[in-house]
């Protein structure tokens, strides 16, 4: 994901989120900078056969999904994901439109990037995404709200606690996932999707079923060993299938917490409207308890985001 600014004019008219336009750009103009910098060490080039797709995500972040063959050359690059963050180098010209008119003011060095999986994701002014794990083939990270780089509610934002109640989350996260805008004013298993310092995330569900009062869930049999495979023979989706990865291989109810998620009775908001008015589904991942009506405005929660 490239973040960066009016990635909007990019689209032709009646273009979308959902169009790809890996074709219009010059690939010859985009490096990997290794480490950030510049040309000390290697960096990695590309070229349009290197690309699956590329998709205006917003107006502050640009997908650009490799094939699989040269993301698996990137990632085996010598010093790729260091402890130096790597940057992106565009030479000016990267931007064409449909007719090949090349931009004039595109140029950009040591370009702001993430890769879901790096073990940090900075959102600035709304704090940090750490201790990533993927399950069911996305990437659910633990969103340090207070910005001190723990689960430990230090920092200094959001008044030193990672905690935050529903309706502000009902503010951030307002579109689905090809970026229409609905959902009245709540989140919802459909719109629940955002953009934060210009990543692109998604506030996890939680399926309450029928339950409408406290629940203590079942575990299964299943375990985080393989990120390929791991949620696929659960019982579970979203937050509940992180749950059921992180609680053993017991078939009864148990901590289900990823490591660096904290401890203790921890309770996680989700997109999923609760059994009554005003409210959305809870989950306590240190327990299995299910709370299918928190609050949207009593209720001051830990959260955990899908980064897109």
């Amino acid at each position: 994901m490239l973040t960066g600014a009016n990635f909007e004019t990019l689209l032709e008219t009646g273009e979308s989120s959902a169009t790809d336009i890996k074709d219009r750009l010059d690939w010859s103009k985009l490096w990997w900078d290794i480490n950030g910098d510049d040309a000390t060490t290697q960096d990695v080039g590309f070229a349009l056969a290197d690309i699956d797709s590329v998709k205006v995500t917003n107006s502050t972040s640009l997908s650009i999904v490799l094939d699989a063959a040269k993301g698996t050359s990137l990632e085996a690059t010598a010093g790729y994901g260091g402890a130096a963050d790597d940057k992106l180098d565009i030479a000016v010209g990267f931007a064409r439109d449909m007719a090949g008119n090349a931009a004039t003011t595109d140029a950009l060095l040591d370009g702001s990037l993430f890769h879901t999986g790096q073990s940090v994701i900075d959102l600035g002014s709304y704090g940090k995404l750490i201790a990533p794990v993927q399950v069911e083939a996305e990437w659910y990270y633990y969103w340090d709200r207070s910005g001190d780089g723990t689960s430990a509610d230090t920092g200094t934002l959001n008044g030193g606690t990672d905690k935050v109640d529903h309706n502000k989350l009902d503010l951030l996260f307002t579109k689905d996932s090809s970026g229409a805008t609905g959902g009245a004013g709540d989140t919802t298993d459909t719109y629940r999707y955002g953009s934060l310092n210009g990543v692109g995330v998604a506030l996890p569900t939680v399926d309450r079923g029928t339950n409408t009062a406290d629940t203590t869930l079942s575990g299964t049999p299943y375990s985080d060993s393989d990120i390929t495979t791991n949620g696929t023979f659960s019982n579970y989706d979203g937050l509940l299938a992180v749950w059921d990865a992180y609680n053993g291989t017991g078939t009864t109810s148990g901590a289900g917490l990823p490591t660096g998620w904290g401890t203790g009775t921890r309770r996680f908001s989700s997109a999923t409207p609760g059994a009554s008015g005003a409210s959305h589904v809870a989950f306590n991942m240190n327990t299995g308890v299910l709370n299918p009506s928190y609050s949207d405005s009593l209720a001051v929660l830990y959260v955990a985001l899908v980064v897109l």
